[in-house]
């Protein structure tokens, strides 16, 4: 077994017979991303999909949660002295297209929360198991944001109807309502998440590794990506500062008029 710790990154990535298994590992904040953090990310599955020894990767998260999304600290603090520019630096470290792009099947392992970010990750991924305690929420417009990765990703997965309340009220569903509207695959018992994990790279590894490549670049290219940071939009506007203040002061926004 190989293992490589970012030290200070809070991503740790290790590979054994086969299987690269990427951890978000910053627990203290449940997980949750800074551009920093996504960067790492992305490195990890760049360097999963570039291994040759390496054909499947499982992406889960440390300390019962798999991530609270982003860190609204970081993203007040560089809107705060960055202004809604401070949105391009998110966006240029932004995993998925790297998820989407990675010639091996990626699993997603989700326990605990899966908020934001992280949900964007599970849907980037293409297969999704699911802890029967696992929570699912878009709860950016909570907090005054949204982007165009969350219904680009949801698009031709979950029905448009149900994708706009999900959107638009930020709610959290559980696990099994979770796999009934299409975001995620399977639900599992909190105990036999890893098993049913073993099980899903075994089925992965009956097909041929060039096809399975093969065909993950043909549904990506059917994928119409968002081009350019709609989030920008979102921090233009007084909502996006107030929802983070908001939130980190522990009180119900107030949000201004359209």
């Amino acid at each position: 077994m190989v293992t490589t710790a970012r030290q200070g990154g809070h991503i740790a990535s290790s590979h054994a017979d086969g299987t690269a298994t990427i951890v978000i590992d910053r627990p203290e904040a449940r997980n949750a991303f800074t551009s920093e953090l996504y960067t790492q990310l992305k490195a990890a599955v760049r360097r999963a999909g570039d291994d040759p020894t390496v054909d499947v990767a499982v992406i889960t998260g440390a300390g019962g949660s798999f991530s609270s999304g982003a860190d609204l600290h970081a993203a007040f603090t560089g809107l705060a002295e960055e202004g809604p520019s401070s949105g391009y630096a998110w966006w240029d470290e932004l995993p998925w297209p790297t998820l989407l792009d990675c010639p091996i099947p990626v699993i997603a392992a989700v326990e605990g929360p899966c908020i934001g970010a992280g949900l964007l990750i599970a849907l980037a991924a293409d297969t999704v198991v699911a802890a029967d305690t696992a929570q699912f929420a878009f709860a950016e417009a909570r907090v005054g944001i949204a982007d165009r990765w969350a219904p680009a990703l949801m698009d031709g997965r979950v029905p448009r109807h149900i994708a706009r309340e999900l959107l638009l009220t930020g709610r959290t569903v559980g696990a099994d309502e979770a796999c009934r509207i299409g975001l995620v695959h399977e639900v599992v018992s909190h105990d036999a998440l890893g098993e049913v994990v073993a099980e899903k790279i075994i089925a992965f590894r009956r097909t041929s590794p060039h096809a399975r490549a093969l065909y993950k670049r043909y549904l990506a290219d059917l994928m119409d990506r968002p081009t350019e940071p709609g989030i920008r939009a979102a921090l233009e506007h007084s909502d996006a500062a107030e929802g983070m203040r908001a939130v980190l002061e522990r009180r119900v926004p107030a949000w201004s008029p359209r």
